[in-house]
């Protein structure tokens, strides 16, 4: 390839990419970003967050975990976070279950382990 071919297949290249760079670049960036992290605040209307919740139930974020662990409350995941549906908290509170029910046997089992290791 001679010189002049080279540099005009160079400036070629150089001015494309430059194109790229300037106009497609940044709306392929924007494709790429993470979705919005605090889901919470964009949803605010219809979901509440486990602190939401603990706060109107006067109770402990960890309570509320338990609940959504046994199957008491229902909750979406987001993230590493979950929220709760202004409808399922709604209808967790007509149905007064608060406590999860432990079964006796798991608690036997526990207390039998706790017992074997102290």
């Amino acid at each position: 390839m001679s010189l002049g071919l080279e540099e005009s297949v160079r400036a070629v290249v150089r001015d494309e990419m430059r194109r790229v760079l300037r106009e497609e670049l940044p709306a392929l960036l924007a494709d790429l970003r993470p979705p919005d992290r605090n889901i919470e605040k964009s949803a605010a209307p219809d979901f509440l967050s486990i602190e939401e919740v603990a706060r109107q139930c006067h109770v402990a974020p960890k309570t509320v975990r338990s609940w959504i662990e046994h199957d008491q409350l229902a909750a979406r995941k987001a993230g590493r976070r979950y929220l709760v549906a202004r409808a399922d908290f709604t209808a967790f509170l007509a149905t007064g279950e608060k406590e999860p029910q432990p079964q006796v046997q798991d608690q036997f089992e526990k207390i039998i382990l706790r017992m074997s290791k102290g």
